[in-house]
């Protein structure tokens, strides 16, 4: 046991660096780092998900035997800093999900866009892992569209200037499915 909760000082991206060098590549180390962000404890918590999500970013099989748990710490966690870099690690990598916990992650992610007191980050990864999902079940195409058409009146300039972008995606990817095969 390496004792990192001391070393997580402060937020600065050079004790994340560091963290992150000396955790990346061993799994036991990784496990500990996780372990102390699942603890709801601001500001160490934050930090610990923080060098979780630097170090799945560069080694992502560190991660597999945890996704139940990156799951339900989304669902419970009170410290928007470990959903943020939970959501982020899910939207942006391919982490492999089976069926049940696919759809834990779509609840999920419609529950964070359509909640407007959520920060905009875990709004903004709630999307991104939702057009994630798209390609396999188009069925969501409609309740997303709806959702962004809302957040297009949302008062941050980021997620409307997102949900513009998208939709104009997703409306081209409809009116594609709806031209006759052959043309």
């Amino acid at each position: 046991m390496q004792n990192y909760e001391p070393k997580l000082i402060d937020s600065s991206r050079m004790v994340a660096d560091i963290l992150t060098a000396d955790i990346c590549a061993d799994q036991e180390k990784f496990n500990e780092m996780f372990s102390i962000a699942l603890k709801e404890v601001y500001p160490l918590s934050m930090r610990a998900a923080r060098i979780v999500e630097l170090c799945v970013f560069k080694h992502i099989e560190l991660i597999k035997s945890h996704s139940d748990e990156l799951l339900h710490y989304i669902e419970i966690s009170k410290i928007d800093g470990v959903r943020r870099s939970f959501l982020k690690i899910l939207a942006e990598l391919p982490i492999k999900l089976d069926e049940t916990s696919q759809g834990r992650l779509v609840d999920i992610a419609f529950s964070n866009i359509e909640n407007q007191k959520e920060a905009i980050a875990i709004r903004s990864f709630s999307i991104d892992i939702l057009m994630k999902f798209i390609g396999s079940y188009p069925e969501l195409t409609n309740e997303l569209t709806y959702l962004l058409e809302q957040m297009v009146k949302d008062p941050s300039n980021g997620l409307r200037s997102k949900s513009k972008k998208i939709l104009v995606k997703l409306k081209k990817k409809i009116n594609l499915s709806l031209l006759p095969f052959g043309l």
